[in-house]
């Protein structure tokens, strides 16, 4: 394991080998419709990326940010929050 390799580039690999996750998006104009799931290809797609991502974190769990990752997601720059801001820690108690 890469301690180098982040989510987004996991994420691009993912997209890269499974170009097939794309029949889950609408095309622009297209209206959703509902899958044989009864889910929308939107909601589908999510639930696969997820599903991508629970396998990299923990692979990650030991050492790599497995745990934070798993249990609290990324931001919008695919970083986990510091443990410390999850938490609460140093912020006044209301």
């Amino acid at each position: 394991r890469d301690k180098d390799y982040s989510l987004k580039m996991f994420f691009d690999d993912c997209v890269a080998a499974f170009p097939e996750l794309s029949l889950y998006l609408p095309l622009p104009g297209d209206d959703e419709k509902l899958l044989s799931s009864g889910r929308t290809g939107d909601d589908e797609y999510q639930r696969t990326v997820g599903a991508f991502f629970a396998i990299y974190w923990l692979m990650r769990v030991d050492n790599l940010g497995g745990r934070e990752g798993f249990s609290f997601g990324v931001g919008d720059n695919w970083q986990c929050p510091p443990l410390s801001e999850l938490l609460g820690v140093g912020k006044a108690s209301r």
